[in-house]
């Protein structure tokens, strides 16, 4: 399959995110990652996940959800 110029691969994005993400931003964006990988859920019954997500908000001060 060709790469026609303009269009992004997989592996090119994933570069270019992670120049462009600060680096604690980034180990905390794969921290999460693989927590979620750790712990699956069924699709509609993501208790856990929800859990997880909301306290990760209210730990960095966003309490209004």
């Amino acid at each position: 399959m060709s790469n026609p110029e303009g269009s992004a691969t997989a592996g090119g994005v994933a570069k270019t995110v992670t120049t462009d993400i600060d680096a604690g931003i980034l180990d905390r964006m794969i921290e999460v990652r693989r927590h979620l990988h750790r712990n699956p859920e069924l699709s509609n019954q993501e208790a856990g996940t929800q859990r997880y997500l909301r306290q990760m908000l209210v730990d960095q001060g966003i309490v209004d959800i």
